[in-house]
């Protein structure tokens, strides 16, 4: 799956399952989502962590071990022990996480946009275009200020953990439905997947378009539900 349906998937996922079991969070927690639906792809030269961090795909083999149940369970392990791990080291690396997140959902948005205006016959301008880009990046830097002071907290810097592993864990599902398949069961080279998606296929894009109007609808959902900002206090 790509990276831009990878980011749809897990973040409409979480907003709409936070809205359907009526269970707030603090919105800018879903960067950490985004950060950890792209992670698995680190061992991967071509993906946007990957070009970070380009050893990564040296080291690893492209849905190894990092698109693995065994990589899952590490990860959850990250939460439980993060009171034991220097509170300032956490929260700086939390801020740069946050960060990265702002950097990924940007560059994800561009792909969007293009592929709006083609679906759209170029109904939206360039300028158009820059202004919602714009906008977005306005409310993402006030976002990262604020992810610092809440981040703060040992509470919530256990929250944002997790909230970087559901994204690890939405990434798999999103490839367990492609032809390709994960390895679920890594060291093992069996790879298990519904089979239902090519990786850029037509359906493939057809599906992400749909999870962004989801995401959009979501967001509006989320701004109008007093509970997520009362619960704040």
């Amino acid at each position: 799956m790509l990276a831009v349906n990878h980011i749809a998937l897990a973040t409409a996922t979480v907003l709409g399952a936070s809205l359907w079991l009526e269970q707030p969070f603090w919105p800018p927690l879903i960067l950490f989502v985004v950060v950890g639906s792209l992670l698995p792809d680190i061992d991967h030269s071509g993906s946007q962590l990957g070009k970070l961090v380009p050893w990564t795909s040296i080291l690893l083999k492209h849905r190894g071990a990092t698109h693995s149940l065994v990589a899952v369970i590490l990860l959850a392990i990250l939460p439980g022990v993060s009171s034991l791990i220097n509170s300032q080291w956490l929260v700086v690396s939390l801020f740069f996480l946050g960060l990265l997140g702002i950097w990924l959902v940007l560059v994800v948005m561009q792909t969007f946009l293009r592929q709006t205006r083609k679906l759209t016959f170029n109904f939206f301008s360039q300028a158009q275009l820059k202004l919602i880009q714009l906008v977005v990046l306005v409310g993402l830097i006030g976002w990262l200020v604020s992810i610092y002071f809440f981040v703060l907290q040992s509470d919530n810097v256990r929250l944002a953990l997790w909230f970087v592993w559901l994204g690890y864990g939405l990434h798999l599902v999103g490839d367990f439905l492609t032809k390709e398949g994960v390895p679920l069961l890594w060291p093992l080279k069996q790879k298990f997947g519904l089979g239902l998606l090519v990786t850029g296929g037509f359906l493939e894009k057809l599906l992400g378009f749909g999870l962004w109007i989801f995401n959009i609808y979501w967001l509006y959902l989320v701004w109008q539900t007093e509970s997520y900002w009362i619960s704040l206090d």
